[in-house]
């Protein structure tokens, strides 16, 4: 299983706080959902962190409102006799929140390209969503699939987002108060 190789490459005290950071920067969107106040507050990136928003809801909607229910997959520590490093997640494994919210939102940054004082703001972003994604399999609480199947619902949601957005004229008036 990947899981258990990824535990016999890196598993050490060292990685299990590493990768224990990034799953909690994922834990109830938390990290996503101040980036998203962050665009919304500034008109220039209002119209970014409208579409950030519907995605990251759409995401959660998707994900922990509809497909987890009706798969309804058992996380990978059930199949283990192993001790999990996080307190035992109340919801089923397919597909991630962690990783749907994640890169919902960093989808949409990568579509705008969106730069902050020549910093490539999406690139970062990029960078977290797959750290908070590696870290869900770290830790036993994904299949490699429920990753995989997150990415995909998080670019989907951001597509349908900016779709949306783009048809939604008044919207304009409101991105310049």
């Amino acid at each position: 299983m990947i899981l258990d190789k990824i535990q016999e490459l890196l598993g050490n005290p060292l990685s299990d706080k590493i990768w224990l950071f990034f799953t909690h920067i994922g834990d109830y969107g938390l990290l996503w959902i101040l980036m998203i106040v962050a665009l919304l507050i500034y008109p220039k990136t209002r119209r970014i962190g409208i579409i950030c928003s519907l995605a990251f809801v759409l995401g959660v909607i998707i994900t922990n409102g509809l497909l987890k229910n009706i798969v309804e997959r058992a996380r990978p520590y059930n199949y283990r006799d192993i001790v999990l490093l996080i307190k035992e997640p109340d919801s089923y494994s397919f597909p991630s929140g962690h990783t749907t919210a994640s890169f919902a939102v960093a989808f949409v940054l990568l579509k705008e390209k969106l730069r902050l004082n020549e910093i490539n703001i999406y690139i970062p972003t990029f960078a977290i969503a797959a750290l908070v994604a590696f870290s869900r399999m770290y830790l036993f609480v994904h299949f490699p699939s429920d990753i995989i199947a997150a990415i995909i619902i998080g670019y989907i949601c951001s597509i349908i987002s900016w779709q949306l957005i783009d048809k939604i004229t008044w919207l304009d008036k409101i991105m310049k108060i």
